[in-house]
């Protein structure tokens, strides 16, 4: 069975922005079970905030997600991603690696804010 994964494709890793509105974006799959959200964290992973997912062009491609951020301070923050597949079950935390089953787990980025 084809795994449900989610990824960030806005910002990069090791980003850096002022503070202000942040755009994300990504993509997520899970094969013909489709997706029904995603979910984003600001903070590692402890708390999770719903992004929005644009339909699907068929039942068997990536769906684009977007959503902004806007950071309450200056600082580091670990942004995380995870999607729920159509009959709402949430992706897998467990980091696999792509062989044999292909990979699992949150794909996480480190971004930074600064005040000016």
């Amino acid at each position: 069975a084809v795994k449900t994964t989610a990824r960030f494709d806005q910002p990069h890793d090791g980003a850096f922005f002022r503070t202000g509105p942040v755009p994300l974006s990504g993509i997520a799959f899970a094969g013909k079970r489709g997706i029904s959200a995603v979910e984003y964290s600001t903070d590692g992973g402890r708390t999770w905030a719903p992004a929005t997912v644009k339909p699907p062009l068929s039942p068997l491609t990536w769906v684009i997600w977007t959503a902004t951020w806007t950071p309450a301070a200056a600082g580091s923050y670990s942004l995380v991603v995870r999607a729920h597949d159509g009959p709402g079950a949430v992706q897998s935390a467990t980091r696999e690696p792509s062989f044999p089953n292909g990979s699992g787990g949150y794909h996480s980025i480190s971004v930074g804010v600064s005040s000016h």
